[in-house]
């Protein structure tokens, strides 16, 4: 049992990390585009440095509270370095860097989808406009 609890928490972490982490990350910087856009239509002006600046600092800032909660797990799960590990901290590390990115990930799509409405023809409709000015 534990065996294959391991090999499919390592599964989940790989997988995440190959297949959902980059793909967030694409359609981020694809959407990019088409929000500076959209704001550009809405205010006449053109601001893509504090776009680049906050998606940066939110990435930066993410990245400092996953390093932290890391260090939390190990410490709160029991992890010894240099032994084999208990099952309890196989599977918090499991859950921290396969379920939590799961949720997150998650809501963050619920978010997008929900508040995002800007579709291809909307999107048409603004770059027209722009670019007429």
């Amino acid at each position: 049992y534990e065996i294959s609890l391991g090999l499919v928490g390592s599964e989940m972490c790989i997988r995440d990390r190959i297949t959902t982490t980059p793909g967030v990350i694409y359609k981020v910087h694809k959407v990019k585009g088409d929000v500076i856009d959209y704001d550009e239509y809405l205010t006449g002006e053109r601001k893509e440095g504090s776009y680049f600046a906050a998606l940066n600092f939110v990435y930066k800032s993410a990245y400092g509270v996953m390093l932290l909660l890391t260090g939390f797990v190990l410490e709160y799960s029991g992890f010894i370095p240099n032994q084999d590990q208990t099952m309890e901290v196989k599977l918090a590390l499991t859950s921290l860097y396969g379920i939590v990115p799961l949720i997150c990930y998650s809501a963050g799509a619920a978010l997008l989808f929900y508040k995002f409405k800007l579709g291809e023809k909307e999107y048409e409709k603004i770059r027209t406009i722009l670019d007429k000015s």
